[in-house]
């Protein structure tokens, strides 16, 4: 089951990205959760899609808008973490998520290494 706090971290971890601002942000106890995000800064993307793939979450690109009213400004992305149907810990996924946006934020410099092993342990990382 998905609890508050993880799903709370993983909207702060995110925050703490460069460039990045949360539109929508939606988590079920299920272990689902889907976050759509306006990224402005480049890096941050490619930071996420790794991030995602490594914990087998989907990333997606949302263009907004059609024609002429197409720009870089209407772009949006989503993750989006579903649980699959055998999986005995349906939040494994977001937390594994979370568990690498936090050691990816250590190495920027943006969070200090006990914050991150505290995570972990309540993880059981």
């Amino acid at each position: 089951m998905l609890n508050q706090e993880t799903i709370d971290t993983l909207q702060r971890l995110l925050r703490l990205y460069s460039g990045l601002s949360i539109d929508r942000f939606r988590a079920h106890p299920n272990g689902c959760v889907w976050v759509v995000m306006e990224i402005t800064d480049q890096l941050t993307v490619a930071r996420l899609a790794q991030w995602a793939s490594d914990a087998v979450v989907d990333f997606f690109i949302l263009p907004e808008g059609e024609g002429e009213r197409l720009s870089p400004e209407r772009i949006r992305y989503q993750l989006r973490a579903e649980p699959a149907a055998d999986e005995s810990e349906p939040e494994l996924r977001v937390v594994t998520l979370c568990v690498c946006l936090a050691e990816d934020l250590w190495n920027l410099g943006l969070l200090e290494r006990n914050e991150v092993d505290r995570l972990r342990s309540a993880w059981g990382f």
